[in-house]
């Protein structure tokens, strides 16, 4: 998994079991994503003058369909940046999220919101102060 430190994460908690993330990513993360994005297509792509797998990345952007290395990016950045998010915020979501792209900008700018459903808090009650009196057995011949 990619370490993402710069991205920006606004929380809205819409209810106690219902959460809403907004998750910004910066350059920084989109190149990391990009570079993992392209090293993909490195391993697979059949580029005249190189073994396969062993063109350069900047090669492989060229002969790789725009709208192909675009879905497979936004793939893999809203699951990475979706996942680090969760761990930053230190969320227990259960289910799929509901994803809505907000802004994209090709590799430059990427922002988009998450809505999941969580755990919400359990509360106890003090069970210490629970009092139930033993039934007495009754023994007969």
């Amino acid at each position: 998994m990619i370490q993402l430190v710069t991205m920006q994460i606004k929380r809205n908690d819409i209810s106690s079991t219902k959460i809403k993330l907004t998750i910004s990513a910066d350059s920084d993360d989109i190149s990391k994503i990009k570079d993992k994005v392209l090293t993909k297509f490195q391993a697979s792509s059949k580029i005249p003058g190189f073994r396969q797998g062993k063109a350069p990345l900047s090669v492989v952007e060229k002969h790789i369909e725009s709208s192909t290395l675009q879905a497979e990016f936004i793939d893999e950045a809203i699951n990475s940046l979706y996942a680090g998010a969760i761990n930053q915020e230190k969320i227990k979501p259960f289910g799929s999220p509901k994803i809505t792209l907000s802004k994209f900008v090709p590799f430059t700018t990427l922002e988009f919101e998450a809505e999941a459903d969580t755990l919400g808090k359990i509360k106890l009650a003090d069970y210490k102060k629970v009092k139930k009196q033993p039934t007495k057995a009754k023994v007969t011949a």
